[in-house]
């Protein structure tokens, strides 16, 4: 529990100052000697002293700390119940349900007897509480037979259907919690990763464990698009480029799927980040069509404030770093002038800066091996 250290601090401090006024005590009784009873004595005189001149203040504030230390660790102590109280519920609900299961099972044989030739009557489909409301009053009293409870459990059928539906509706709700509950834990451990030097010890163990958080919330929720970029996250800081292709492909898939552009739009580019790292032509034209797909599900979304601006001058930067070692060098000049304007309208330094470096280094467009604009 997050006050459990507070507490702990709060009783070594009651216990430091019983264990200081024992001292006192034994001091001013004379058990250490005539020396210390006397300064003690001298002490406690002028304390004395001031007290009588400010009786009033101290009695109050004697009155204010006396009944807030037990006011306090009172409400700590409730807290506490309470916190174990819910961490023990799950548990707690589970034996009820079994509980409840195990006599069920156990009183089905006695239900199946009860249909006997009584039930050839033509209301024992139709619930109780139309048929016999006599009965199912008595039931609710704690009176009842085997032939009724078969009876309502026969006329049940649709209730217990919407029952189904309804914790299924619950689990699918509690499992979207616990999914959020992963990707906090993996957020948090990716940025206390990012607190040490890469590739220590330290910062592996945090990658490691803040991929694992990921990894149980795609259990989850296979498709779950912060998910599979957040562990995407983690496989390229890993240097895993086999899983960050494979959890970036499905990204996109999922976020075509959902229709949501700028997501499918950003793994594409993730994606393409990886080939351009690579040295071989065939490589960087994968990077290449990537790219293209990605700034054509941009393009129509170019409005000024939304965030696919900045996935766009992303996509455009990459993009004339790409062209520039496939030699298009007209391609490319285009592609960091408009990565330049983009983030000249997002007031980033950095990235205009970026494109600007770009667009300086490259030949002389006349050297294109190929035509201007592939």
């Amino acid at each position: 529990m997050e006050t459990g250290s507070f507490v702990r601090r709060l009783v070594s401090a009651l216990y430091f100052i019983v264990f200081i006024t024992l001292i006192v005590v034994a001091g001013a009784s004379g058990l250490f000697g005539g020396t210390v009873q006397s300064f003690l004595a001298e002490k406690l005189s002028l304390a004395e002293a001031i007290y009588s001149a400010n009786k009033r203040v101290f009695d109050w504030a004697i009155l204010i700390i006396g009944s807030s230390v037990p006011a306090v660790t009172g409400v700590l102590a409730i807290l506490k119940s309470y916190y174990y109280a819910e961490r023990n519920l799950p548990m707690r609900l589970q034996e009820l349900i079994d509980s409840a299961q195990r006599a069920h099972l156990e009183t089905r044989p006695l239900l199946l007897a009860s249909v006997t030739a009584s039930t050839s009557r033509e209301d024992f489909l139709v619930s109780p509480i139309y048929s016999s409301p006599l009965a199912r009053l008595g039931k609710a009293l704690g009176f009842s037979s085997m032939y009724y409870d078969a009876k309502e459990l026969a006329a049940s059928v649709e209730v217990f259907d919407g029952e189904i539906a309804t914790l299924k509706s619950r689990t699918a709700e509690i499992q979207d919690r616990k999914v959020t509950s992963h990707l906090i834990r993996g957020a948090y451990l990716s940025k206390v990763a990012s607190s040490h030097a890469k590739d220590s010890k330290e910062w592996r163990e945090k990658i490691d464990a803040a991929l694992t958080e990921y990894r149980a919330a795609l259990r989850l929720r296979p498709n779950d698009l912060d998910s599979l970029e957040g562990a995407a996250a983690q496989y390229h800081a890993l240097g895993d480029d086999p899983e960050l292709l494979q959890t970036l492909a499905k990204a996109s898939t999922v976020a075509a799927q959902e229709d949501v552009p700028i997501r499918q739009a950003r793994a594409l580019r993730r994606i393409a980040a990886v080939h351009n790292r690579r040295t071989t032509g065939a490589e960087w034209e994968k990077a290449r069509a990537n790219l293209v797909r990605s700034r054509e599900l941009l393009r129509p979304l170019l409005v000024f404030g939304r965030p696919e601006v900045l996935e766009m001058a992303k996509a455009e930067l990459l993009f004339g770093e790409v062209q520039t070692k496939r030699e298009k060098f007209s391609a490319a000049r285009d592609a960091f002038s408009e990565a330049e304007r983009l983030f000249d309208s997002l007031n980033d330094a950095v990235g205009s800066k970026r494109a600007q470096d770009g667009k300086n280094a490259l030949i002389v467009p006349s050297l294109d091996k190929e035509a201007p604009g592939l």
